[in-house]
Parts: structure tokens; C-alpha cells; sequence
């Protein structure tokens, strides 16, 4: 079996823990994978436009380990929100259209926060059930998805969750 990618989009403004919590759930799984011999592994990556550390919400600045390019077809592709910036990344274009690239390659494709405001921005989520921080929802109506009130939902291969700790449940 082939080893799978799990890409966790970066870019600037994004809310730390959004990216951090579920990050570190995946990272724990790939080491027991490798520990225990099992297959497929799950190799996890942090993808942005290049590998320059960028600014978030908080004082922290986070890098990349790969670029989009170089993960341009991951198995999941994991989109972590936050406020303002995130919706200000609705105007990038690079973001985007990666995004859109990697849903038609990603068995899983899962949001946390106002990250799945991109996910809808990129037309991803058009007619889906999906959720946000509650204080977006009506973000997510406008982009053509259908907010559920719920922690996390799952519909078909899209997940999106409410927030951090709903995240890492995802």
C-alpha cells in the first residue's frame, strides 16, 4: 500500500491552535504507524506558497515544511481558520486554487474553524452541510454551503468542525 499525504494549509493570519491541535493528532498517528509496522502511513506535511515563516494571529510566526507545489495531490488536505485573515485569504487566488486542485486528488478534505469558509470560497462545499465558529455561519451560507450547528460534519469526504477542540476530534 502506498504511504498517504496529509497536507495542513498554512498562510498568514491563520489562528495557531486551529493548525496545532489537529496537527498533533496526525503527527501522533504517523509515529505509531512507523512504530507498529502499519500500512499505509500517514506522512504529514505543512504546505504553504513558500517556505518563509508567516505571521498568525498571535505573536508566533510558523513555516512551512513543503510547499504547495510540492504537495499538490495530498490524500487529506486539512484548512485551519481564524478571523480576519482567513477571510481576507478568500481573495487569494494561489490559495484558491490549491485548494481546488487538491479536492480533486484528496480522499478526505476537512476544515477547522473558519477554514472551512475557504474550503466554501474555493466551491468545495457548494450544497453541502458543513460547519464554522458560529459567530461565521452566516459566512458560510453566503458561500454556498449549508451551516450546520453541530461540533463536526462529516458529508461524504468533506469534514469541517466548529473550532480547536472540535478539530482535533475530527
Amino acid at each position: 500500500m502506498d504511504d498517504k499525504t496529509v497536507a495542513f494549509v498554512l498562510y498568514p493570519g491563520l489562528t495557531p491552535l486551529d493548525l496545532i491541535g489537529p496537527l498533533q493528532v496526525m503527527s501522533g498517528l504517523e509515529t505509531v504507524e512507523e512504530t507498529f509496522g502499519v500500512q499505509p502511513r500517514h506522512h504529514v506535511v505543512v504546505v504553504a506558497e513558500d517556505l518563509d515563516a508567516v505571521p498568525t494571529d498571535t505573536p508566533v510566526r510558523v513555516a512551512a515544511t513543503s510547499t504547495l507545489k510540492e504537495a499538490a495531490e495530498p490524500d487529506v488536505v486539512v484548512v485551519p481558520g481564524g478571523g480576519a485573515p482567513t477571510l481576507r485569504q478568500l481573495a487569494n487566488p494561489v490559495l484558491l486554487d490549491y485548494l481546488r486542485h487538491a479536492d480533486r486528488h484528496a480522499e478526505v478534505v476537512a476544515s477547522v474553524c473558519t477554514g472551512a469558509l475557504l474550503l466554501a470560497g474555493a466551491g468545495l462545499l457548494e450544497g453541502r452541510r458543513a460547519t464554522t465558529h458560529w459567530a461565521y455561519h452566516r459566512f458560510l451560507d453566503r458561500l454556498g454551503a449549508r451551516y450546520v450547528p453541530e461540533r463536526w460534519v462529516e458529508d461524504d469526504r468533506y469534514l469541517t468542525s466548529a473550532g480547536v477542540s472540535a478539530g482535533i476530534d475530527m
